[in-house]
């Protein structure tokens, strides 16, 4: 099946069968121009580490200033558009057309520190570009940002086909913010991440190259939570070589053009990356359904118990006075009191169980994480599938517990079982086989 057929049938199933679910689960989807959207490229590293210049190799024109000192202290969006233009932050999370709304939920301090950049450019017309702020090298830096900057790399990173890690061959050491970076921004999605050391022309010779390079992999190799080192592209920007370079480049221009080529490539690998987001969101959705549903029930039962012994007391009394009555015995004092007690008793159950349910629902609540493991006890008593299922719990957890805190069960719709079967479905069988 053509790509330009399977997109068109992706977006169909999300509206189709995901879209309820999510409804009743007041779990915001990413929107449909973050699906047809064109891949996008992060772009990371300290000040000075050549993300700006690489830009503007790529454009092939200055589009975003360059030096040693921070030029810039926010998130620039570069996008095609006929009519070059700039637009702020606001302009940007509230566009209809473009993926970005769910960033203003990292508070104005982020917005604020964004823009977009709208260019004539052809390479623009296949993929969008994210030049980030240069990340701070010094402990507890974190506080000095207006907003949650790991979050946000992690957001961007996630939506991302392509992240490209910089680092300055002066400075190939990982501390402060990269290491914050390395360890939760990316972590669950290295297999996106690129290594470029620009800058090549730097260097006095292959042994001060080597030695630059063994440093920055064993700076990597601690920091990375994987086996495998990612690519690391070193590359040099032929437009800025110092004049009295003594180092040969041939090596390095031919990893630019490689890391280039790579670039262009991403709209051909756009779906599968695609329908990996699909996929996770359908797994987070149904995680939350299932937590939600194994707490309903639980109440649900909590309360049926207490309404059996409401019933029971009932029947207690009615069985009494109708034994009386068929004896054909006098209605006498004894039998009133065991009438009212049996109905007080009746009345006392409904109202325990009403309580006991409530207590179940809000303990359920506060302790959302027990209540997450007893729903998947079977699942995650198999290491295979434990990681995955508590990876997908960690990003669905948040969400289902702002909602459950002050909403209670009573803020999510119930999902029938057949709709939770067909988003089983499409997780397991129907989305992995778009990919063929």
């Amino acid at each position: 099946m053509q790509a330009t057929a399977v997109l068109p049938q992706l977006l169909d199933i999300r509206d189709k069968v995901v879209r309820p679910v999510a409804d009743a689960q007041r779990m915001e989807l990413l929107p449909a121009s973050a699906i047809s959207a064109p891949p996008m490229v992060l772009l990371l590293g300290n000040h000075s580490s050549g993300k700006s210049s690489l830009i503007n190799h790529l454009m092939a024109r200055k589009v975003q200033r360059t030096g040693v000192a921070p030029t810039d202290d926010g998130f620039t969006v570069l996008m095609y558009g006929d009519d070059e233009r700039t637009v702020d932050g606001s302009s940007l999370t509230t566009h209809p057309d473009l993926p970005f709304s769910e960033l203003t939920r990292f508070g104005p301090g982020l917005v604020q520190h964004m823009s977009g950049q709208f260019l004539n450019n052809e390479l623009l017309k296949q993929v969008r570009l994210i030049d980030s702020p240069g990340m701070i090298d010094a402990s507890g830096s974190g506080s000095e940002r207006l907003y949650d900057f790991i979050s946000v790399i992690r957001w961007f990173a996630e939506q991302c086909d392509l992240i490209l890690l910089f680092f300055d061959p002066e400075k190939p050491g990982t501390t402060g913010e990269t290491i914050a970076t390395l360890t939760e921004a990316l972590s669950g999605v290295d297999h996106k991440l690129r290594i470029v050391m620009n800058k090549m022309d730097l260097f006095d010779g292959i042994r001060d190259f080597a030695r630059t390079y063994g440093a920055l992999c064993w700076n990597l190799s601690r920091s990375l939570q994987t086996k495998d080192l990612p690519h690391i592209y070193t590359t040099v920007i032929p437009e800025l070589v110092r004049e009295d370079c003594l180092l040969p480049l041939d090596g390095f221009a031919a990893a630019l053009l490689e890391l280039e080529q790579y670039i262009n490539n991403l709209p051909r690998n756009r779906l599968d990356t695609v329908i990996s987001g699909t996929i996770n969101e359908c797994q987070s959705l149904y995680v939350r359904c299932q937590v939600t549903e194994y707490l309903r029930n639980k109440v649900k039962t909590t309360r049926l118990n207490g309404y059996a012994t409401a019933g029971l007391f009932a029947l207690i009394g009615i069985f009494y006075i109708g034994l009386t009555a068929f004896a054909d015995e006098a209605f006498t004092r004894s039998h009133l009191i065991v009438g009212l007690a049996s109905f007080i008793l009746f009345l006392v159950s409904i109202w325990i169980s009403n309580k006991l349910a409530l207590w179940t629902e809000h303990k359920g609540i506060n302790q959302l994480d027990d209540t997450f493991h007893a729903a998947f006890a079977g699942e995650l008593a198999n290491r295979g599938l434990a990681d995955d299922l508590l990876h997908t719990w960690s990003n669905a957890r948040d969400g289902l517990a702002k909602i459950l805190v002050v909403d209670g069960l009573h803020g999510l719709k119930k999902v029938p079982k057949r709709k939770m079967k067909k988003l089983r479905t499409l997780i397991d069988t129907e989305l992995p086989k778009l990919r063929q």
